[in-house]
This record gives C-alpha cells, sequence and structure tokens, in this order.
C-alpha cells in the first residue's frame, strides 16, 4: 500500500524540491524513486496500448474467421493474437511489482529523511544567515545606486534649464511607477525598499489547515503513517486598503529625506498623513 495516496485511493506522486542534489544521499534516493515512477509508467502505457492492438486483432481474426466459414479464403492464424497476449501478460504482470518497488523506495527516502532531517535543518539555518546577509548588503547597494542614480537625473535637468527656470524639481524617481499601491498611486521606493527589508527578515512558519480523523489530529504536510491526504493551501489575505485621512505641508527635513528615497510619501505637493500612523 503506497505510504502516500490521494483522496481516490491512488498513489500520490511525491512532488520533490530541485534543490535535493544539495544533499547526496536523498538526490540518489529519489533519483531511484523518479526512474521506478517512469519505468512503471511506460509499462503502463506498454498495456493500454497492447490491449488496444489485441483488441483490434480479435476483431481482425473473427472477421477472416466468418469470411473462412462462408467458404471464403483460408482459416486465419493466431500467432500474432498469442504473441500479442504473450507480451500484455508480461507487462501486466510487471505493475504490481513496480508499486511493491515504490512502496519500498518511499519507505527508505522516509527513513533518510528521518535519520539526517537534524543535521541537514542545521546547515540549511547556517547558509540561510549567510544568504540573509548577503540579501541585505544587496538591498543596501541597491539603494546607494538608485541614490546616485536619482541624483544625476535631478541636476541634469536644472543645469539644461537653469537659468530660464529658477525652480529645482526633485526629480521623477520618487515612486516606482509599475508597482501600484491599493490607492491608486504607484508606490514610493521608500516604501518598496521597506518592503524589501522586511522580506529579509525571518518569517514566521506559515499556519497550516488540518486533515485526518475527525479531530483533525494530523496537520498537512506532516507525514502521518497509516493517514493520507493532500496538502490543502490557505487562501491568501486580501491586501488591505490604505485610508488616508489627510495631508500637511512638508518640512525641508521632509524633502532632504525624499530626495534619499526615505522620506515620506509626498504626493501634490503635500505629505500624504496616513492614519495608521501615530
Amino acid at each position: 500500500m503506497p505510504l502516500f495516496e490521494t483522496f481516490r485511493g491512488t498513489r500520490q506522486v511525491i512532488q520533490w524540491p530541485p534543490e535535493t542534489e544539495w544533499f547526496p544521499e536523498l538526490h540518489e534516493a529519489v533519483a531511484e524513486y523518479t526512474r521506478l515512477l517512469d519505468e512503471r509508467r511506460q509499462v503502463g502505457l506498454q498495456v493500454e496500448f497492447a490491449t488496444t492492438d489485441l483488441e483490434k486483432l480479435e476483431r481482425t481474426y473473427q472477421k477472416k474467421m466468418a469470411e473462412h466459414l462462408r467458404g471464403k479464403g483460408e482459416a486465419p492464424k493466431r500467432d500474432r493474437i498469442e504473441k500479442k497476449r504473450k507480451s500484455l501478460e508480461e507487462a501486466v504482470a510487471k505493475l504490481p511489482a513496480f508499486e511493491i518497488a515504490l512502496d519500498e523506495q518511499e519507505r527508505t527516502i522516509v527513513e533518510l529523511i528521518e535519520k539526517h532531517r537534524a543535521r541537514w535543518i542545521a546547515k540549511l539555518n547556517g547558509e540561510m544567515n549567510a544568504a540573509r546577509e548577503r540579501f541585505r548588503a544587496a538591498l543596501t547597494e541597491l539603494h546607494a545606486a538608485r541614490d546616485d542614480l536619482t541624483t544625476r537625473e535631478r541636476l541634469v535637468p536644472w543645469l539644461e534649464q537653469f537659468p530660464s527656470s529658477a525652480k529645482f524639481r526633485a526629480g521623477s524617481r520618487r515612486r516606482v511607477n509599475l508597482l501600484q499601491a491599493p490607492h491608486g498611486e504607484p508606490y514610493a521606493w521608500n516604501e518598496v525598499l521597506h518592503a524589501l527589508r522586511a522580506d529579509a527578515e525571518p518569517h514566521e512558519p506559515i499556519q497550516r489547515p488540518k486533515l485526518g480523523g475527525p479531530d483533525g489530529e494530523y496537520l498537512v504536510g506532516q507525514f502521518p503513517y497509516g493517514v493520507h491526504g493532500v496538502d490543502v493551501p490557505s487562501p491568501a489575505p486580501a491586501a488591505p486598503k490604505r485610508p488616508y485621512a489627510g495631508k500637511r505641508v512638508p518640512t525641508p527635513d521632509d524633502l532632504k529625506a525624499q530626495a534619499r528615497g526615505d522620506g515620506p510619501i509626498i504626493y501634490d505637493g503635500a505629505v500624504v498623513v496616513d492614519p495608521n500612523v501615530d
């Protein structure tokens, strides 16, 4: 009996992460599982095609035999039919053996992960900290590069228009035009940067819905021996609306911070006030 089944009682094919090659023992076991699965699929197709061919051969034989019984033509031979039948029987006999082999390979993989789980998780946690630091450093460099670009974009028009225009404009990179916020305007760069920096921080684990017995004693995603289910993702929460209470006149500090890319949201010459922020 498969360790993993769908609600219809068929084998649930395990979806492996592509990074199994990071763990040689697991990668080898998964490769063997995949090989068995592919060969079983090929044998299943062979059974399907051979069954169809055998039915066609039987119909052709019956027609020719009917003609022979009416005195038209020689009696047909069953050599091709018996050869195809033998091939079909051999393929059908392989299917239960493949199921047993897949069951055993699934148990091997489960035992392998149980044996190395703590060591692999510790290894990933160490690498995750290094990757997180690299992500943070990349964001710092991204912000500096964008600030460098924005500074030059602000100065070029000013030099081109001075002295015909004495007004210095802050530039057009205060917002990320392709990212539209729920309030209808593009997100400000400092909002995008804040979201990316928050994304670099450790996330809380996703709470999974429960499946299994009547009391829901098994969590989806865990491996319950003897209990079979499929992963049911939680619905994504709707993006909250961002109501704004009003606006205020920007201060010089607001304009300096906006030029750096980490200032408040300024729209139509006024600072947008978020009622959710004290």
